[in-house]
C-alpha cells in the first residue's frame, strides 16, 4: 500500500470500476463482503492503515448493452468515461474534500477492454 512521499494516515479508499452491468448489480455487485473488499481492508490491517479499502457505496457500472459492442466503443469506453466524469456521493464526497488535490488513477488488467 503505497501512501505516497508524506506517509499520508488517511489514504482514500478505492472506488472500483466494472464493466459488469448496472441492470445486474444485485447480482454481481462488489458489496463489503466480498473478497476483494476484504482483501483491500487486509492490505490496510498489514500497513496500520484504518479505514482504508474499497469505497463500494460509490463503484461504477456498467451498461448490459456495452457487452455486444466492440472494446473501444463498448465497455472500454464505458470505463473510461467513468473514470473521466466520476463525482463522488455521500461519503466519497467528503472524503475527496479532505484531500484535495489528489490525483486519480486508473488502474486495469488484461480483461474488459481495460487496456483499450
Amino acid at each position: 500500500l503505497a501512501r505516497g512521499p508524506c506517509e499520508v494516515e488517511d489514504p482514500p479508499s478505492v472506488i472500483l470500476l466494472s464493466a459488469r452491468p448496472h441492470s445486474l448489480k444485485t447480482l454481481l455487485e462488489i458489496t463489503d463482503d466480498h473478497k476483494v473488499a476484504k482483501l483491500f481492508r487486509h492490505t490496510a490491517r498489514m500497513n496500520n492503515v484504518e479505514n482504508w479499502g474499497v469505497d463500494v457505496s460509490n463503484a461504477q457500472y456498467g451498461a448490459f448493452a456495452n457487452f455486444f459492442l466492440s472494446c473501444r466503443s463498448g465497455m472500454g469506453l464505458k470505463k473510461y468515461e467513468q473514470w473521466r466524469d466520476f463525482r463522488p456521493e455521500g461519503d466519497g464526497k467528503k472524503v475527496l474534500e479532505k484531500h484535495e488535490g489528489v490525483q486519480s488513477v486508473f488502474v486495469g488488467d488484461n480483461g474488459q477492454c481495460d487496456a483499450m
